[in-house]
């Protein structure tokens, strides 16, 4: 075999190597499609880190992909693939969004910002909230009777006590336990406890005699309700 014949038959099979991890590719791909494993990308930010955006705070937008399971946007790690992109917002009097995806609150309200690049236009939208803004939640003092199901909802306010809209991310919390009563035990003689959570954010379902703490929170602030169950 000459050398000519040598080499016809490498770049023959450095061909086929090609087209066959093209192939594979291309159906890997159209099988992640087809199976909906394909995470489209979207627009978000750490939310749990602003949620809310407060007035003279700020975020660092990123280019994410779509959680298929829960149809939410998951921020990327890189910081790469957004100087590709045009910012913009058509809400300047509340937010103001720099050239590379840092937006400011400027002043209480929901806004909308878009990320473009080519033909493709990615869009979010958010809430800024006053500095001095307020958690309250309600009922304060409730009593109810085994079995029953109560719902707690949280409402957020101005200083001036103007209602102000909720973000997505609110909390609420209970002690698992009874606590313990003063002057007994350290460890409870029944640790059983006085609530369920149900599936619905903010509604327990009453299980057994006793008084428990409710806390509603969102972002940084907290607010706490009595709850009686005879």
């Amino acid at each position: 075999m000459n050398n000519k014949q040598k080499e016809f038959i490498g770049f023959g099979c450095v061909t086929a190597i090609v087209l066959l991890f093209g192939f594979i590719g291309i159906t890997v791909w159209e099988l992640r499609e087809f199976l909906g494993i394909y995470n489209p990308p979207c627009l978000n930010y750490n939310s749990w880190e602003v949620e809310p955006l407060i007035v003279g705070q700020t975020t660092k937008l990123k280019i994410g992909s779509t959680d298929v399971a829960s149809s939410g946007c998951i921020p990327g790690d890189s910081t790469q693939s957004e100087k590709q992109w045009v910012w913009s917002s058509d809400y300047e009097e509340v937010v103001k969004v720099s050239p590379d995806g840092i937006v400011t609150g400027i002043g209480p309200g929901k806004f909308a910002v878009f990320a473009k690049k080519g033909g493709e236009t990615l869009s979010m939208s958010g809430i800024v909230y006053p500095p001095d803004w307020t958690l309250r939640i309600l009922p304060e003092v409730a009593t109810v009777r085994v079995g029953d199901r109560i719902t707690f909802k949280i409402i957020l306010s101005d200083s001036k006590g103007r209602l102000l809209p909720p973000v997505t991310y609110f909390r609420f919390s209970t002690p698992y336990y009874q606590q313990p009563i003063p002057g007994a035990p350290s460890k409870s003689p029944n640790p059983k406890p006085l609530l369920a959570q149900t599936q619905s954010a903010g509604t327990f379902q009453a299980l057994r005699p006793g008084t428990v703490t409710i806390t509603g929170g969102m972002g940084d602030r907290t607010s706490e309700a009595k709850l009686t169950i005879k």
